[in-house]
């Protein structure tokens, strides 16, 4: 998606060989491989570049660069309201906040995110996987995003939050407009129609509360006081969007790696203790999250002047296969002694949902490969990567995929 409108000048603290002609939201040249030709992009250039789309902004590919740049939430700001051309657009609670806001934010999340409540919901995610891998192991041939990892996780989630899951293919259908627009004008089109979709379900829960996290929510509040009515809508639609999007992508990668890796495959099939450290390996080498920082005071990053409001992206996909810190990075290693990777972040905005996320994607893992045969891509399916800020899985389709051994 390159729109020349939004093409930018360079400016004079940018130096010219920082410069790359790189449409990071709408590159699509490299495929289902995009992971792969992001590495390439700052091994070719650097581990910080600046590009003119989408209005201008850095990118930061580098593993040590990316670490260093989370865990200063001083210099580089989650909170768009602070960066003067995004102050009328509301934050999302609790993603897009510094402190001292940010922990009393983030508070909520994290209590519902917990180990402890999450083993407990390991038993109904495990029901889930098994049902809809029986559906789909006399087909011979499947879908596996639109029959499996869209359905598992998004399904866990919406539940979790306290919204029904009888519409989960129409409101993911609602991602890709907030993924791929190049401006916070587009985005918000978008997360304007969101935060009234779950209005009515917030206003059902202050009538009369359930077990979920809207309720929650409710009854926990901000540092002592209630959340307000747009908090609320706020707060509820970040979850639900984060929802919809994330753990699918992962999951389709990863499903999309197995069908073409038979030895892994079997590997996993003939010993599932492997899978924890599979799933790692998975969330190094396809992560999919880039997201928006904002400089907050003139600084020297890295050997790279920045200035206040420059924006500045993420990128942990190539963070993730830096050949300074991994390698062999483009191989799953299932051995691998290497530092911890980047797929959930670090620092305060460390993702809060890392133990439920890894907890379906085992429960995913384990499950297909107990329940279906050996399965291989489908040679009669084009694959085509989403793009956008976040590259959530395989998707237009991340393919079908059928058994090895089976019919089609």
């Amino acid at each position: 998606m390159t729109n020349a409108v939004l093409l930018a000048d360079r400016p004079d603290h940018v130096p010219e060989h920082l410069a790359v002609d790189f449409d990071f939201i709408g590159e699509t040249k490299n495929g289902v491989r995009w992971q792969e030709g992001m590495a390439e992009v700052f091994r070719r250039h650097g581990p910080i570049i600046w590009t003119p789309h989408s209005g201008g902004y850095w990118l930061v590919g580098g593993y040590e660069e990316l670490l260093d740049m989370v865990q200063d939430a001083v210099t580089f700001s989650s909170d768009n309201t602070k960066y003067p051309p995004e102050r009328m657009y509301p934050r999302n609670l609790p993603f897009f906040t510094d402190a001292p806001e940010h922990p009393h934010y983030r508070a909520p999340l994290v209590a519902a995110m917990k180990p402890a409540l999450i083993n407990a919901m390991k038993a109904d995610i495990r029901d889930r996987a098994r049902s809809l891998v029986a559906d789909l192991a006399p087909q011979g041939r499947c879908d596996i995003v639109s029959a499996y990892t869209e359905i598992l996780p998004i399904s866990v989630v919406l539940d979790l939050v306290g919204l029904p899951t009888d519409q989960i293919r129409a409101w993911r259908a609602m991602m890709p407009a907030i993924l791929n627009s190049p401006t916070a004008e587009g985005r918000e089109v978008v997360k304007r129609q969101i935060r009234e979709i779950v209005k009515p379900f917030i206003a059902e829960r202050r009538r009369e509360r359930k077990n979920d996290m809207i309720s929650m929510l409710l009854d926990a509040g901000f540092d002592g006081r209630p959340f307000t009515d747009d908090e609320m809508n706020v707060y509820v639609a970040s979850m639900f969007t984060a929802g919809l999007d994330t753990v699918t992508g992962s999951m389709s990668f990863a499903i999309y790696h197995l069908a073409k890796d038979q030895a892994l495959q079997a590997r996993l099939r003939a010993s599932p203790e492997l899978i924890p450290a599979a799933i790692e390996e998975f969330l190094r080498r396809y992560s999919i999250v880039s997201f928006r920082r904002y400089v907050m005071q003139d600084v020297e990053f890295h050997g790279v002047t920045m200035k206040k409001y420059d924006r500045v992206a993420y990128i942990t996909a190539a963070g993730n296969l830096d050949p300074s810190v991994f390698t062999n990075p483009l191989e799953i290693d299932l051995d691998r002694s290497d530092p911890p990777h980047l797929a959930f972040l670090a620092g305060p905005h460390r993702c809060a949902g890392s133990h439920l996320a890894r907890a379906e994607m085992a429960i995913a893992y384990e499950e297909s490969l107990a329940g279906l045969p050996p399965f291989q891509l489908d040679p009669d399916v084009t694959i085509e990567p989403s793009t956008g800020w976040n590259r959530a899985g395989c998707v237009v389709r991340t393919g079908c995929l059928f058994p090895a051994t089976g019919g089609r």
